[in-house]
């Protein structure tokens, strides 16, 4: 998930409608590095800095985001949807809070509601390689194999060394009988130098396909 920067996009409308003194009261500089998660600031330490500009800025869209995206990580999604959407109804042009949530849905098993983010994601924001991915990866668990190469084409063409979307684009591509696109999406993979489980899962899949990292 993506977490906003409240000091670059929204520090100014909370001085704005608070004023200096009630920021400094409310030791904002700290909190609002625990809701940006600065430094070592866990989960809990970012949901409590982040209510704490909540509580004095409530519309604070990037605080309501950057909340969801720590309760993410604690996997109590409800409560993470929960602040992508109001975060959504500050800013309907939030197009990281509408990927946030697609992902939060897509944890939760609601796959329509994760695409249906997904493309309003998308739509306010077409240079996210990530969303594609993700969208291509909800399509391909439907079956849905050629949108989902095309979006998984699409997040390669925005970012060349994408591992996971080579991954995935090499999985539709086994999915429906091209081996030798799938061996040469696998091989690509391997060649970024993936995590020591993205690894072992291609070199798997190739040894299934009968051929060799």
């Amino acid at each position: 998930m993506r977490r906003a920067s409240l000091v670059v996009g929204c520090l100014a409308g909370v001085v704005t409608s608070l004023g200096q003194g009630a920021l400094a009261r409310a030791q904002s500089a700290h909190d609002m590095a625990w809701c940006d998660r600065k430094g070592t600031a866990s989960p809990d330490q970012q949901i409590e800095g982040c209510t704490a500009v909540i509580r004095l800025d409530p519309r604070n869209a990037a605080a309501f985001n950057n909340r969801g995206s720590a309760y993410d990580d604690k996997r109590d999604y409800d409560r993470a949807i929960a602040d992508y959407g109001a975060a959504i109804a500050l800013n309907p042009s939030y197009a990281e809070a509408f990927y946030n949530r697609a992902l939060a849905c897509r944890r939760k098993g609601d796959i329509d509601r994760a695409l249906a983010d997904y493309d309003r994601s998308l739509g306010l924001d077409a240079g996210n390689p990530a969303a594609f991915n993700n969208r291509g990866d909800a399509l391909m668990q439907l079956g849905r194999y050629d949108r989902a190469l095309e979006d998984f084409d699409r997040a390669i063409e925005l970012n060349g060394d994408y591992a996971i979307a080579f991954i995935n684009r090499g999985l539709v591509y086994r999915s429906k009988g091209l081996t030798d696109r799938a061996v040469a999406d696998f091989r690509r993979a391997l060649a970024l130098k993936p995590d020591a489980g993205l690894r072992s899962y291609v070199e798997k899949a190739l040894k299934e396909l009968g051929a060799k990292p």
